[in-house]
């Protein structure tokens, strides 16, 4: 690995070990919805729910949010990606049917649960938790295309903020609730970042290629 990517091996242990005691109850989820080697595991207000893709190609996947991923009726529903990053989806009844994709060779994982998120999270754009530990500051890595903008807004829900900040630019207004308009620096794509650059040429094999 390399050194910035220890911090989010770590979330994903620390992720692990809250939900460690629902993780044991796993059910595999039929293929034709979700795909091959999809499981939910959980309790019946918490399902983590693990999805995979080996093509060329982004593919789409419904998740259907009732008793088929063991999932117990019970008011509002959130739904939150955790990997390849960490977004929070949206909010939905019972029931719904909410569609995710899931990158090029690459696995997922969703929560979906029916309890209040425990953790500070934002709304609005796609997110790392890097640092999030009793006496010391909160921090969060932004996520975004390049060329891009969002509108954020920070969950305080469970934890008393004192200030916030942005690039060392002071928004302690997203403590008070309020939103923040962002823009990620660089040009713009004008294509999909996973895309075919160019033709392939045949080259001549060398005389000692077999060695």
């Amino acid at each position: 690995l390399r050194d910035d990517e220890y911090p989010r091996m770590a979330r994903i242990f620390n992720i692990h070990r809250n939900y460690k005691d629902i993780l044991i109850n796993g059910m595999v989820l039929p293929e034709d919805q979700y795909g091959e080697n999809a499981v939910s595991r959980g309790d019946e207000n918490t399902r983590l729910i693990t999805l995979s893709n080996i093509s060329w190609d982004p593919v789409s996947y419904n998740i259907s949010i009732n008793e088929s991923i063991g999932l117990e009726r019970k008011g509002k529903i959130t739904l939150v990606q955790y990997h390849p990053f960490e977004m929070i989806i949206g909010r939905y009844n019972y029931g719904e049917v909410i569609p995710v994709q899931v990158p090029p060779f690459r696995s997922a994982l969703f929560m979906v649960t029916n309890k209040e998120l425990e953790e500070p999270f934002i709304e609005g754009c796609a997110y790392e938790l890097v640092q999030n530990m009793p006496g010391k500051d909160v921090r969060i890595k932004l996520m975004g295309m390049p060329g891009t903008e969002s509108v954020i807004s920070l969950n305080t829900s469970n934890v008393n903020f004192i200030s916030a900040y942005i690039e060392e630019e002071d928004h302690s207004d997203l403590i008070a609730g309020k939103s923040v308009k962002i823009n990620f620096p660089g040009k713009k794509l004008n294509e999909p970042r996973h895309r075919k650059l160019g033709d392939l040429s045949e080259v001549g094999l060398p005389d000692d290629a077999e060695s």
